[in-house]
């Protein structure tokens, strides 16, 4: 049943609009009195020998076959209600894009040689690759944009994974290009952001329900900067006082006055646009220590001007995880579980908690055979509960090395 201004639509079968037709005949007759040549008042009998009473049932079922094209057109301006197809229709009515699949991301730093006779600057280009061997499987990495590092110096570099998935990669994982490269000294790397998968209808939905309250200008940039292409998350901040600064997260980012503070998951050349499409004002991170991993885009206004706005990836926060098992487990069991677990990576966003029914869940999906006693999630390896939250600028990353299997 649905209900649209305020009118509700119920598709019954044949047999029970037949019911209520035969019913409403039978009634009126009654009630008006209207006789047959007999002179006996009309009653319809529900037998399937009765001519008429066949005739109206396959009236009934046009019925429900127009009832039901009335309920598909009514869940189709319906959010809660529409189905998967039809909240894709709405989607695009409404200018919402459903979030594509993502890249794994790794920030880090390149520092380029010292300064002697025969030192030269480090020109980085995307067409670099630098490759992964994970197991049986090889990774490449692109650098998201060129930069050119002076003599003795270091910059910001951004490497986008060749293929869509959720991979975890350890810190300092990839120190060197696959090709040697002039006036490249070292390059340093923090844990990769896992990439996600393709939005979900449920999210999408939520999403757009969503839109009717995210009415200032600060939740329209994070969602335009979200509708782009290799991003999964953004959140932005705006300090709305004119003379106090405000402090961000666990890293305590310094968010001068009248600035926004920009926290991008993945990565897109049209970033810079997408925020200044719905704020013009400053953006922090200029300052900020090479450590955070603050990077810049330029966007070029039609008249020439040059406004940068600067991106800050959250921070890779390493969860550890205990879960336990009533069965003894063979290594490869072991290593198993823990890879499922490691793929709650693909949906998590910034800020997202874990809860320990988050992991039983994905390994009950993967194992079900297996008798599940428990788990718990940590931050610290220290002090153990059910559930654990990172700060409003870090994202969970997962190590197989901080996963527990526990067997009977």
């Amino acid at each position: 049943m649905i209900e649209l201004d305020g009118l509700e639509y119920t598709i019954k079968t044949p047999e029970e609009n037949t019911s209520d037709l035969v019913a409403f005949i039978n009634d009126y007759c009654q009630a008006h009195d209207i006789r047959n040549s007999l002179g006996e008042i009309i009653y319809i009998d529900k037998n399937e020998a009765n001519p008429l009473y066949m005739m109206m049932f396959g009236t009934s079922y046009l019925t429900t076959i127009l009832q039901k094209l009335i309920f598909s057109a009514g869940s189709g301006l319906s959010v809660p209600d529409s189905s998967a197809r039809q909240l894709l229709n709405i989607a695009d009515a409404a200018h919402v894009k459903r979030n594509s699949a993502t890249k794994t991301v790794i920030q880090g730093v390149v520092y380029a040689n010292l300064d002697d006779v025969y030192a030269v600057d480090c020109v980085i280009t995307r067409q670099m690759t630098a490759t992964v061997v994970t197991g049986t499987y090889s990774l490449a990495f692109h650098p998201a944009f060129d930069v050119t590092i002076p003599v003795g110096e270091a910059r910001q570099i951004v490497l986008i994974a060749e293929d869509y998935g959720a991979f975890n990669i350890s810190e300092n994982t990839v120190t060197s290009f696959d090709d040697e490269v002039p006036g490249f000294r070292m390059m340093s790397t923090k844990a990769s952001t896992p990439g996600q998968d393709q939005e979900s209808i449920a999210s999408l939905r939520a999403r757009i329900q969503r839109r009717a309250v995210e009415g200032t200008m600060a939740d329209r940039a994070a969602e335009a900067i979200r509708s782009l292409d290799g991003v999964g998350l953004c959140t932005v901040v705006f300090n709305d006082s004119p003379t106090t600064s405000m402090f961000v997260g666990s890293r305590h980012l310094e968010l001068p006055p009248r600035q926004a503070l920009v926290l991008v998951q993945g990565y897109s050349d049209d970033m810079a646009k997408a925020f200044l499409s719905c704020m013009v004002c400053k953006t922090a991170g200029e300052d900020y220590p090479l450590e955070v991993g603050a990077y810049s885009q330029i966007y070029t206004t039609h008249a020439n001007q040059q406004i940068p706005v600067w991106i800050i990836p959250p921070q890779q926060i390493p969860v550890y995880i205990r879960i336990y098992i009533n069965e003894t487990l063979t290594q490869a069991q072991q290593t198993g579980i823990k890879d499922a677990i490691a793929s709650l990576s693909a949906n998590l966003s910034i800020g997202q908690p874990i809860t320990s029914k988050m992991i039983l869940d994905v390994v009950a999906a993967a194992y079900p055979d297996l008798t599940l006693q428990g788990a718990m999630v940590s931050k610290d390896n220290a002090d153990y509960s059910y559930t654990v939250s990172p700060d409003n600028d870090e994202i969970f990353i997962f190590n197989l090395d901080n996963l527990y299997v526990t067997g009977a």
